[in-house]
Order: C-alpha cells, then sequence, then structure tokens
C-alpha cells in the first residue's frame, strides 16, 4: 500500500454507471448535537382554578376500616371496638383519639387532623433541596407535558426533538425551578401560613396567591376510593430558559414551530399536575396557563 494523502472521498462514489449524480441539496450536513444552543427565557401565568402539585410517590391518606399507607396495599384490617378504642386513647391522653387510627384522618377538622393533613400534602409536593419550603416545578414534568403536546403532531419529529434537543433551567442556570406569586413575584413557600380546603367546592374562590393543601378522594388502580391530600396553587407564574439546540432546531421557524405547537398548546391541552386536561385517569381543567413572554435571552 502506497503511503500519502488520504483518497478524496467523492459523493458519487458506488452510484450507478447510468450517471446518476447527488446534488447539493440532497448532501446531508452533519452538525455536532449540542454543540451549540439558542436561549430563549419563558413566563407563564396559571389559569383558574389554578394547579394541583402531586408527586406519585405521596400525599396518599388511609381510609376508614383500612390500614395505614405502605403496611397493606388499601386491605381492610381488623376494626377496634369503641370500648378498646377508648381505653386506648385514654391511656395515651390525646383527647378521645387513638394515635394511629385511620378515624383520626376523616374526624372532624381539628389541630391535630390538619397538622396531619398538611404532612402528607408537603409530602406530595415538590420542594427546593435548597431550603426545603420553596415550591418549585421539576425540569422533568415541563419536559414531559412537551413531549405530550408534541405528539399531537405526527409524523414530525416534534415530539422526539422536544425531549432530546430543548434544555430546561431555572434563570440562575441551575435545575430549580420556583413556583411565583403573581402579585409579589416571590417564591411560592410551604409555610405555617398554608391552609387546609376540604375538596375543590370550597377552594373555588380561594385567597389570590396563596397556597393550600386540598383534602379530597381520588380512585386508586384498584377502583377504591383512597383519602389523597394535594399542594393547591390557586394562582401561580413560572419563570424559566429554554435552549435549543441548532443541530435540530437550525431555524426560527423551527423555534416559531415550537412555541406555537408546543408551547402555547399545551397550556390549554395538556398542563401540569394532577387533574391537568391530559391526565391519563381523571382529567380536568388544573394546571392550564397562558404563554405571556418568549424572548431571546443570552446564556
Amino acid at each position: 500500500m502506497a503511503f500519502g494523502p488520504p483518497v478524496e472521498k467523492n459523493a458519487n462514489a458506488g452510484a450507478p454507471i447510468i450517471g446518476l449524480k447527488v446534488t447539493d441539496k440532497q448532501k446531508f450536513t452533519y452538525h455536532l448535537p449540542g454543540h451549540s444552543y439558542l436561549y430563549y427565557e419563558v413566563m407563564l401565568l396559571g389559569c383558574h382554578p389554578g394547579c394541583l402539585h402531586a408527586r406519585l410517590d405521596g400525599g396518599k391518606l388511609p381510609l376508614p376500616g383500612e390500614t395505614a399507607a405502605g403496611r397493606g396495599g388499601g386491605l381492610r384490617g381488623p376494626k377496634m371496638p369503641a370500648k378498646a378504642r377508648t381505653k386506648k386513647a385514654d391511656a395515651q391522653g390525646t383527647g378521645g383519639v387513638v394515635e394511629g387510627d385511620p378515624d383520626e384522618i376523616l374526624a372532624e377538622p381539628t389541630d391535630a387532623r390538619n397538622r396531619k393533613v398538611l404532612a402528607v400534602g408537603r409530602e406530595a409536593a415538590y420542594l427546593s433541596p435548597d431550603d426545603n419550603t420553596t415550591v418549585v416545578c421539576p425540569p422533568e414534568n415541563l419536559t414531559a407535558m412537551f413531549i405530550e403536546a408534541a405528539k399531537c403532531w405526527p409524523r414530525t419529529g416534534l415530539a422526539r426533538a422536544s425531549g432530546a434537543a430543548v434544555t430546561i433551567e431555572g434563570l440562575d442556570g441551575t435545575d430549580v425551578i420556583p413556583f411565583l406569586n403573581p402579585e409579589s413575584n416571590k417564591p411560592l413557600r410551604f409555610d405555617s401560613k398554608v391552609q387546609v380546603v376540604e375538596h375543590v367546592v370550597s377552594s373555588r374562590n380561594p385567597p389570590p396567591a396563596s397556597l393550600l393543601v386540598l383534602l379530597y378522594k381520588a380512585k386508586s388502580s384498584l377502583g377504591k376510593r383512597i383519602l389523597t391530600a394535594r399542594t393547591y396553587l390557586p394562582a401561580w407564574r413560572l419563570r424559566f430558559r429554554l435552549g435549543f439546540d441548532t443541530s435540530i432546531f437550525q431555524s426560527a421557524d423551527d423555534i416559531e414551530m415550537f412555541r406555537l405547537n408546543v408551547l402555547a398548546y399545551a397550556g390549554g391541552y395538556i398542563g401540569l399536575g394532577a387533574w391537568r386536561p391530559n391526565a391519563p385517569k381523571a382529567p380536568g381543567r388544573f394546571g392550564r396557563y397562558q404563554l405571556i413572554s418568549f424572548e431571546p435571552a443570552a446564556k
């Protein structure tokens, strides 16, 4: 084998002898994925009735006659006789309520019951790892919402691009994206001011820009009614940064397609959290938003 410079690659190598040629438009130009991004700052404003914050691994309360969550799979357990319950309550000094008794949760609204409901609602919420108080929206939730919206336009590659070629981060460059108070533009916090409300009827006219815990009954995968507590944001705002991989989004038209067919469309037909329009089991009107701004931003 003779040494020397490599043989120049011909785009027409291997073409039939009849003379077929590859034009310049047919040649594929390769761009390194993730080599460069175009960044946009986005602002979303929540619509009534707000956002029901939900984690799939928390927020379940046991019903009367059922064992506690995680100890019996929701199966019915033996019911404690009334005399034995009263005797045990007197021994504990809890004022007639047995500690750990599932009936405690469905008792009349008391400070003890509300504290337990608030604890379960806090467990079901996404909180900032920095202070464990600020309610945040994980970037993975936004990505899943974008992919579901893009699926409404099949055979376009938009769903795959929305998941693989779009980065989501907070304005400070981290993964923490806090829910904001629309009035003061400050992060919403799960603090001592959080109140418990019973089902949606009592939360239709909540104090604006507040944070509540909604207590309601939902159906489990087995069809049983499960008492559930979720963090409820009657009014909210999100501000974050989107980065578009220029190897996929190669023109302004591609980004405009994402803005209209994914970002804006998801606000009315996909949504965030539980009881959203695109929820597989219980669709609702929660988690919808309006796209307020979509402006270029420097990294």
